[in-house]
């Protein structure tokens, strides 16, 4: 897709969200509204003004939104999809531990009765970490 051709495809709500890069955007709406259409050109939009890829994060909960969030933001920037930091919770901050502390994280499926137990959202793993490793990654936040 040719630089800007996107903004066309948008509504002027999206194209707001879209092109207002003065701080974090907080896309809430419907299912089939276009909140990843909207997230994918922002980061498109970011990356054409000059914004370097890695430092843009999207986050999302689930793997199957994740996979369709880098394979939306890849058909639009092409290579540079590679570096932006995209994909659910667990997997960031899993790749945030290993590159910042060192950590190795296991993400594991959970079984159903821990899954989503106490909130209404579906969790798809969890990070287990050794309780010394835990004491260095809070030291390592702290500081």
């Amino acid at each position: 897709m040719s630089t800007g051709q996107y903004l066309n495809l948008l509504n002027d709500i999206q194209r707001q969200a879209v092109t207002n890069t003065d701080g974090p955007v907080l896309v809430v709406a419907g299912p089939g509204s276009g909140k990843t259409r909207v997230l994918t050109f922002r980061i498109a939009h970011l990356i054409e003004k000059g914004v370097a890829p890695w430092e843009i994060l999207a986050l999302t909960f689930t793997n199957k939104a994740a996979r369709e969030m880098k394979d939306r933001i890849s058909r639009v920037v092409g290579d540079q999809a590679e570096k932006v930091w995209a994909g659910t919770f667990h997997a960031i901050f899993a790749r945030i531990l290993r590159a910042e502390a060192g950590i190795v994280v296991a993400l594991r499926a959970q079984d159903e009765a821990e899954r989503g137990k106490g909130c209404g959202i579906e969790a798809h793993g969890v990070i287990e970490i050794a309780d010394a490793q835990a004491d260095m990654v809070v030291h390592e936040i702290l500081q």
